[in-house]
């Protein structure tokens, strides 16, 4: 039975911060169906690292390790939403967005349907223990099911260059009123806020 350890992630330590970005690069490299994410990030196919277009200095990164010390599987938060990875996309952040966090990336070496969930629970933990209350997030459609199965929400979609993208929203504290699906982009700022934020709390 292989031992996992869930950590926060120091990213300011170089070895740490070079792991983790060949770990996000080898887990996209060949995902040939969505083209998007090759003009979203910042690859290095020399060094074989990628990364986000958010400063780690306003981000929050979780991995797990197996045993042996070895990364395996990682999400990164946007904590500040003064960048908003999801605007590539065409849609908006909230209006208020305190305890508001964004999920940049969530990937595995390997598919372990278990550990990725294990980890999204940790995360769920300790994001809501840090004064967080909801989840802003976008994903392809292949996933799309996965997300909204674990209690994301469809929020609005929209079509780049003939290829899908999709805004997601995950209460922390799920919400008594499901919000509106809006499509192509436009939103509806209302309907975009969580419960919680338009009672004001974040």
């Amino acid at each position: 039975m292989t031992l996992y350890r869930f950590e926060h992630l120091d990213l300011q330590r170089r070895a740490v911060r070079e792991e983790y970005e060949q770990l996000f690069y080898s887990s996209f490299l060949k995902v040939s169906a969505n083209r998007l994410i090759h003009t979203l990030w910042a690859w290095d196919h020399h060094a074989r690292r990628l990364a986000t277009r958010i400063a780690y200095a306003h981000q929050i990164v979780f991995g797990v390790r197996n045993s042996s010390g070895r990364l395996e599987s990682a999400i990164a938060f946007n904590l500040t939403l003064q960048h908003f990875q999801a605007a590539a996309f065409g849609f908006r952040p909230p209006r208020d967005s305190a305890g508001c966090c964004e999920i940049l990336s969530f990937f595995s070496r390997h598919s372990n349907l278990k550990l990725q969930l294990d980890l999204w629970s940790h995360c769920r933990r300790e994001m809501t223990r840090l004064g967080f209350h909801t989840a802003w997030a976008t994903t392809a459609r292949r996933p799309l099911k996965s997300y909204l199965r674990i209690g994301w929400k469809l929020i609005a979609q929209a079509e780049i260059n003939g290829e899908e993208r999709f805004f997601l929203l995950y209460d922390f504290a799920p919400a008594v009123r499901p919000p509106r699906v809006l499509t192509n982009g436009n939103q509806n700022h209302d309907a975009l806020r969580p419960v919680s934020s338009l009672t004001g709390l974040r």
